[in-house]
C-alpha cells in the first residue's frame, strides 16, 4: 500500500487529475507490488512444510503471515488506488512545505552520490562484497544454542549421592542446599521451595538420587533473572561435599530439565568406550567450558563375587547345595512355615541379624554343617572378589554407547559446547568412533539442519518465482544481492546485542529474504520500465534509484516500526521476540543502506546486457490476440 500510495501521490504531485494519476500510478507499479507479493510468500511456504518441532512451532506463522500478505496485496491493488482517487487532492497543507526542503535536499543528495558510485560501480560492488563476506565471519563469532534462556522463573538442583547411599543421607545433602538457597528466600528472589528425594521418575527408584526446586518471584517483583540465580547457584554449590549437583534453569522448550549437553559416542565394545570416554571428559575439562560432565557408563555399583573352591569342599565334605542353602539363609531371608493367627495367616521368614551380615568380612563367621555332622567355616573354602560395575548398558542406533552429559559454564553455548567435543572426538579419538546426540544437543542439531534447508529452499524458490515473473534470469540475480546484506546486519545486530542464533533469529533471518527483496525488485523493475521508455541503462537506473528513494526508505521505516517493540520487549517470553526483532532491524538498516547503491550497480554492469520485455504490452497484445481470434472464428 505504501508503494502504490506514494507513486500515486508522486504523479498527483506533477499536476495529473486524481483519477488519471491512480490509473496509470497503479499500473506504472502494479509489476513490482505483485513481484514482492510473490516474493514474500514463496519465503513462507518452505516454513509451513518444515517438519518436528520447528514445523509444529511456525507452520500457523507461515501460513498466517503468507495469507495476510496475499490480502494485503488485493487491497494494495483495489481498494488503494480507489481510494487514492477520491481522498488525495493536489492541495499542499503546512507540513508539505515544513518538510519538503528536506525530502528534496535527501533526493538532490542521494543522486549525487549515485552518480559519483556509478563511475566506480566495481569499487562499489566489492565494497558490498566485503560486507556480504562479513556474514561468514559473523556466523563463525556468534553464540549458537536451540532456544534462547528465557527467565521461566523455576530452577531445579538434582542431587546424585553415591551409589549405595541411604534415604537419609541424601535427605541430608538436600537439607544442606536448602541452607543455600535460603538467604535468596530472605530476599525475596524466591518464593517457594520444595525438595523430593527419590521422587520415582525411575523404576526402581533409587534413593541415592533427589532434587531441590526453586520457583523463583514474578519478574517485576526480583533484581535477579533466572539465568542469574543458576549461575550463582552452581558457584555456591560446587564446594558442597558428598554429593554431585546439577543446576537446570526451566527451558522453554525441549527436553525438560535434561542436561543441555547430552554428548553420544559409540563404539565396539564398552571396554573400548571406556577409554574413549575418559579421554574425551579429561580433554573436555581442560577448555574450562563445561560443568560436571560425567557419563551414563558408571562403574559405582558394587558387586561381591563369591567363588567356591569346589575341590577343597568336598575334601571338607560339604556340598555345593548346603553352601548355597547356608548363604542364602544368612545373607539373604527364606520362607520356612507360616502360622495362623486369629484368622490371618503370617509367613515364618528366617534370616540372620542385621549386625551379623554388614560386610564381607561377616563370611568368616558363618559356618556350614559338613556331611560328617561337624561345622564348617565358610572361610576355609569360600573367597570373595569385590568389583564394580555400571548399571546399565544402552546402545544407540543398535550400536554400544555411551552418552556424555553435563552443563555448560557461564557465556558458553550450546553449539560452542557440542563443537569443541566433535573437535575433541577428530583429534584424540579413532576415525571409527560414531557420535549422535541426545535430548537438547540433539533438538539443536535437527533444528539448525532444518533451518539451513528451509533457508537454501527460501532463496531458490524465490529465485525461481523472480524468474518466471521477470522472465530472466539477471534480473532476479540482481536482486538476490539484498540478501547477503540483510544477513550480514542481522547477525552483526545479534553479535552486539550479545544475543544467539537460534530457531529465533533463525527465522527472522529467512523472513529478511522476504522483506530485504523489495527494495531490488522496485529499482530493477523501474530502471526496466525507464530502459523501455528509450534511456539509457546509467540514465535509468539513476532515475530509478532517485524516485524509488522515497517508497524504499517508507516501507524499511515501517518495518523498524513494527520489528521495534520486539527487539526491546520486555517480561514474558521477552527473549524469544527479541531475537526475532533484533534480527529484523540490523537487516533492514544495513541491507537498506547498502542496497541503494549495491543494486543500482550491479544493473548498470550486467542488466543492461539485454533490452527488458514490455510485460504490460505483451499482456495486452495477448489479450488483443486471443480477442481478435474469437471474433475471426465463425459461429458453428
Amino acid at each position: 500500500a505504501i508503494v502504490e500510495i506514494e507513486n500515486i501521490h508522486r504523479r498527483i504531485e506533477r499536476h495529473e487529475p486524481p483519477l488519471l494519476a491512480a490509473f496509470d500510478g497503479a499500473r506504472q507499479i502494479g509489476f513490482a507490488v505483485i513481484a514482492t507479493t510473490a516474493t514474500l510468500i514463496a519465503v513462507f511456504l518452505p516454513m509451513a512444510f518444515m517438519t518436528d518441532m520447528l514445523g509444529r512451532l511456525f507452520r500457523e506463522f507461515a501460513i498466517m503471515l503468507a495469507g495476510s500478505i496475499f490480502f494485503s496485496c488485493v487491497v494494495a491493488r483495489t481498494l488503494t488506488p480507489m481510494m487514492c482517487s477520491q481522498l488525495m487532492k493536489p492541495v499542499h497543507g503546512r507540513i508539505h512545505r515544513m518538510t519538503e526542503p528536506f525530502f528534496e535536499g535527501m533526493n538532490n543528495g542521494y543522486r549525487r552520490m549515485l552518480s559519483f558510485a556509478m563511475r566506480v560501480p566495481l569499487v562499489v560492488l566489492g565494497i558490498g562484497f566485503l560486507v556480504c563476506l562479513g556474514a561468514v565471519q559473523l556466523f563463525l563469532a556468534i553464540p549458537k544454542e536451540f532456544v534462547p534462556k528465557e527467565d521461566r522463573g523455576f530452577v531445579i538442583v538434582r542431587l546424585t549421592a553415591p551409589e549405595g547411599a541411604t534415604l537419609d543421607y541424601t535427605r541430608d545433602r538436600l537439607w544442606e542446599v536448602a541452607k543455600v538457597v535460603k538467604p535468596y528466600v530472605d530476599k525475596g528472589i524466591i518464593t517457594t521451595t520444595f525438595m523430593e528425594v527419590s521422587n520415582g521418575w525411575q523404576r526402581p527408584s533409587p534413593v541415592n538420587t533427589g532434587s531441590y526446586n526453586v520457583i523463583l518471584a514474578p519478574w517485576d517483583q526480583r533484581t535477579m533473572t533466572q539465568q542469574d540465580v543458576v549461575d550463582e547457584l552452581i558457584a555456591k554449590l560446587g564446594t558442597l561435599p558428598g554429593a554431585r549437583l546439577d543446576v537446570i534453569g526451566r527451558p522453554s522448550m525441549g527436553a525438560g530439565f535434561g542436561q543441555p549437553i547430552q554428548f553420544v559416542i559409540g563404539g565396539p565394545d564398552f571396554e573400548t568406550l571406556r577409554g574413549w570416554r575418559d579421554i574425551l571428559i579429561e580433554e573436555a575439562e581442560k577448555t574450562g567450558k563445561f560443568h560436571t560432565l560425567i557419563s551414563d557408563y558408571q562403574e559405582n555399583q558394587p558387586n561381591i563375587r563369591i567363588n567356591i573352591d569346589r575341590s577343597k569342599a568336598a575334601d571338607m565334605g560339604v556340598s555345593v547345595t548346603n553352601i548355597g542353602r547356608t548363604m542364602e539363609l544368612m545373607f539373604g531371608e527364606t520362607e520356612i512355615s507360616t502360622f495362623v493367627s486369629r484368622g490371618e495367616e503370617y509367613q515364618v521368614i528366617m534370616r540372620a541379624r542385621p549386625e551379623d551380615r554388614e560386610t564381607p568380612n561377616d563370611l568368616s563367621n558363618t559356618f556350614v554343617r559338613s556331611d560328617s555332622g561337624r561345622l564348617v567355616p565358610l572361610s576355609s573354602f569360600v573367597t570373595i572378589t569385590e568389583s564394580a560395575s555400571p548399571q546399565t548398558l544402552r546402545r544407540k542406533g543398535r550400536v554400544r554407547a555411551i552418552t556424555i552429559q553435563g552443563s555448560l559454564a557461564p557465556g558458553v553455548s550450546m553449539g560452542e559446547g557440542l563443537e569443541t567435543l566433535r573437535q575433541i572426538v577428530r583429534t584424540e579419538l579413532p576415525a571409527e568412533t560414531i557420535v549422535s546426540y541426545g535430548g537438547q544437543s540433539r533438538q539443536f542439531m535437527e533444528s539448525s539442519n532444518t533451518i539451513y534447508v528451509t533457508f537454501g529452499l527460501s532463496l531458490l524458490v524465490v529465485f525461481l518465482v523472480l524468474a518466471a515473473q521477470f522472465e530472466s534470469w539477471i534480473n532476479p540475480f540482481i536482486i538476490m544481492l539484498t540478501v547477503p546484506l540483510a544477513l550480514t546486519g542481522g547477525m552483526a545486530a545479534l553479535l552486539l546485542t550479545g544475543k544467539s542464533l537460534n530457531i529465533y533469529s533463525e527465522i527472522g533471518l529467512i523472513l529478511l529474504i522476504g522483506l530485504m527483496a523489495k527494495n531490488g525488485i522496485l529499482i530493477v523493475e523501474f530502471s526496466s520500465q525507464l530502459r523501455q521508455q528509450g534511456k539509457e541503462t546509467l540514465e535509468a537506473v539513476i532515475e530509478a534509484s532517485v524516485l524509488r528513494l522515497r517508497p524504499i526508505l517508507m516501507t524499511s521505516i515501517a518495518m523498524l516500526g513494527a520489528a521495534f517493540p520486539l527487539a526491546f520487549s520486555v517480561g514474558a517470553g521477552a527473549e524469544s521476540r527479541s531475537a526475532i526483532g533484533t534480527v529484523i532491524m540490523g537487516g533492514i538498516v544495513l541491507s537498506t543502506s547498502f542496497t541503494v547503491f549495491v543494486v543500482p550497480a550491479m544493473y548498470l554492469l550486467i542488466g543492461g546486457r539485454s533490452r527488458p520485455p514490455n510485460y504490460m504490452a505483451q499482456l495486452i497484445d495477448k489479450l488483443r490476440e486471443r480477442q481478435n481470434r474469437h471474433v475471426a472464428e465463425p459461429a458453428e
